[in-house]
């Protein structure tokens, strides 16, 4: 990100004012926002599916984000938060969207499929998986067991041992999106046939429908709140450890 970028792409807020073209939200309204922001021309845009634009920007990232006061985002890109789930669920639409995408993958029925990582995105991968039946391991180090094995922190040091752990047909589900790039090693992929799958996100709206029924599951990856005056400490926070989500309060 260039210097002087707002972060913030994942969060919660209650709206303070609605333009004059808004029609679906008011003042008032306690919402979460999809931080993607399609293209609109593309051809997963004209085919109806936005979260899968191939040109999407993204708050926080390509232009500022959600850790301010106020933030301004298109009336589209905005939903109400059912009653009921906190703001810190709230805010964890964007990585369960996210997240949902794995369910895009080629997942037969039955296949014994690996999480490789460390952390709640890795936690909330196997949650998910588990959540639509799935038979779910934490990834081990024994080689050629799995059917499937989805990572959640590929880079060209645990390519090679990643792969290694799938069987003959095997399916790699990339789902992170790491900055470096990352060499494929053809004497493993190729001898033992292996296939590779990306996935990139799922629709917002689902995602929130599975929030809301997932709520209380979805609290233990809550941690801890901050405000932004100590935000040295929060990241501090978040880098340490990896397990719960932590938070700015901009207005607390």
């Amino acid at each position: 990100m260039p210097d002087g970028r707002v972060p913030g792409h994942e969060f919660t807020g209650v709206v303070d004012s609605a333009g004059p073209g808004a029609t679906r939200i008011k003042p008032g309204d306690r919402v979460v926002v999809n931080p993607l922001i399609a293209c609109g021309d593309c051809s997963s845009c004209r085919s109806a599916r936005p979260h899968q634009c191939v040109a999407a920007r993204f708050l926080g990232i390509d232009c500022d984000g959600a850790f301010a006061e106020l933030v301004v985002v298109d009336e589209s890109m905005v939903h109400v938060l059912p009653a009921g789930i906190p703001d810190t669920v709230g805010a964890y639409a964007e990585p369960l969207a996210a997240t949902m995408a794995i369910l895009d993958a080629d997942l037969p029925p039955g296949a014994s499929i690996a999480v490789t990582g460390t952390g709640r995105i890795a936690t909330l991968t196997e949650f998910i998986l588990r959540e639509f039946g799935h038979d779910v391991h934490t990834a081990t180090s024994d080689a050629n067991a799995y059917d499937v094995v989805v990572e959640t922190n590929l880079c060209s040091a645990n390519l090679e041992s990643t792969m290694r752990l799938l069987k003959p047909g095997g399916l790699l589900v990339m789902k992170s999106r790491q900055p470096e790039t990352v060499a494929i090693p053809p004497l493993v992929c190729i001898p033992w046939r292996l296939r590779i799958e990306c996935v990139y996100y799922a629709d917002f709206g689902l995602a929130l429908g599975h929030l809301a029924r997932w709520s209380p599951q979805l609290q233990r990856f809550a941690g801890s709140e901050w405000p932004l005056a100590q935000h040295e400490q929060a990241f501090a926070e978040a880098c340490e450890d990896e397990t719960a989500k932590v938070y700015f309060r901009p207005n607390g």
